[in-house]
């Protein structure tokens, strides 16, 4: 008697306890399904060869939600994350990282728009301050770094260099009354 290949759509339960309800083709993941694993995650969407490819909803075992499109098992495309503390993203993904161009709030009512490298803030970007101000400029590794113009709500405002988040270098501050 041969080797049992599982196919067409069937529920799976792991010897390690995740369970998977679903297509299958030639004994793998293939098509719409849901896992349920055994950490608590879940994830419900589009499968090939065993890995989560295609559209999507992971929700991880510490509540963070993602919607968006996978690659091989890795978030890649577009897709929005919605953390459990409050915080969210939209725009895009590459193997797993934020990469590209996005929005990303901050519970506290900040925002960042621009772009990221590798999930960090990097290149041409805006950061509105919720009563402060708004930064447009550079940053790097995360950090308010290079040329940018900051506008505070006052009137004020500073172009200049920066570096760290701070005021670094040459630079023109002008105060409310211009």
């Amino acid at each position: 008697m041969g080797e049992v290949v599982r196919q067409g759509k069937g529920i799976y339960y792991d010897i390690n306890g995740s369970i998977y309800d679903g297509y299958w083709s030639d004994d793998q993941k293939q098509g719409q399904g849901k896992m349920l694993y055994s950490d608590g995650s879940v994830y419900d969407g589009q499968w090939l060869a065993d890995r989560m490819h295609g559209t999507g909803v992971l929700i991880s075992k510490d509540g963070d939600r993602y919607e968006g499109t996978f690659n091989m098992g890795a978030k890649e495309g577009y897709g929005a994350m919605y953390y459990l503390n409050g915080n969210t993203f939209q725009g895009h993904w590459k193997n797993d990282l934020i990469w590209c161009h996005g929005v990303f709030h901050f519970k506290n009512g900040n925002y960042y728009e621009g772009d990221f490298v590798n999930g960090s803030f990097e290149g041409e970007g805006l950061m509105f301050f919720l009563g402060i101000g708004t930064y447009k400029g550079t940053f790097r590794n995360g950090q308010i770094e290079g040329r940018g113009r900051f506008d505070y709500l006052n009137g004020a405002s500073y172009d200049g260099e920066w570096r760290d988040n701070r005021k670094h270098g040459s630079g023109k501050l002008l105060d409310s009354d211009g």
